[in-house]
C-alpha cells in the first residue's frame, strides 16, 4: 500500500539521463526570467514559484541518479549530465 497521492514509478539511468538536462534547462530559463529587469511582476512571481518546484525535482533526480549510477558505468557523472542542455 502507498500513501495517498504517492506514485510508484521506476526510472532507469537512461530515463534520468534524458530528464535531468531538460529540468536543468528549464531552471536556467526560469532564472533568466528572475534576473530580467524587464520581466513583469507576474512573470517573475510565476518563475519564482516554478523555480522552487523545479529545484526540488532537480535535487530528487540528482539523489536518484547518484544512487543508481555505478562508478564503472558508461553513464556520465551527475555534474556532467546537469551541464548538458538540449539544443
Amino acid at each position: 500500500p502507498t500513501d495517498q497521492g504517492e506514485l510508484i514509478m521506476s526510472l532507469t539511468l537512461s530515463d534520468l539521463a534524458l530528464i535531468i538536462p531538460l529540468v536543468e534547462a528549464e531552471l536556467d530559463r526560469l532564472h533568466a526570467i528572475l534576473n530580467d529587469a524587464n520581466a513583469s511582476d507576474k512573470a517573475a512571481d510565476d518563475a519564482a514559484e516554478m523555480s522552487v518546484l523545479y529545484g526540488n525535482t532537480s535535487g530528487n533526480l540528482q539523489e536518484l541518479y547518484e544512487t543508481l549510477r555505478q562508478p564503472d558505468s558508461n553513464f556520465p557523472t551527475y555534474e556532467e549530465l546537469a551541464k548538458r542542455r538540449p539544443q
